[in-house]
């Protein structure tokens, strides 16, 4: 996927920082990643290198963007 041109954004659900090198070589090839996670135990080190985080905590969902910042929490209603 990382090689295919034709793919330009990749998304993970997971918090284990094994995929670190996956997110960093589809950075590496102009892909745009996301990255969904819950917490607690969200690795540090996959949050730094997406592109876009999308925490999930229980009832709520914040999104993160390594330009932004945090936005609001959006509850689940």
């Amino acid at each position: 996927m990382v090689f295919n041109p034709v793919i330009d954004t990749l998304a993970l659900v997971t918090r284990d920082a094994d995929f670190k090198p996956l997110l960093s070589k589809a950075n590496e090839h102009g892909k745009e990643t996301i990255l969904f996670g819950a917490e607690p135990g969200l690795s540090i080190a996959l949050k730094n290198i997406a592109d876009y985080v999308i925490v999930l905590k229980e009832g709520v969902m914040e999104h993160e963007n390594e330009i932004k910042g945090p936005i609001e929490p959006i509850t689940a209603e």
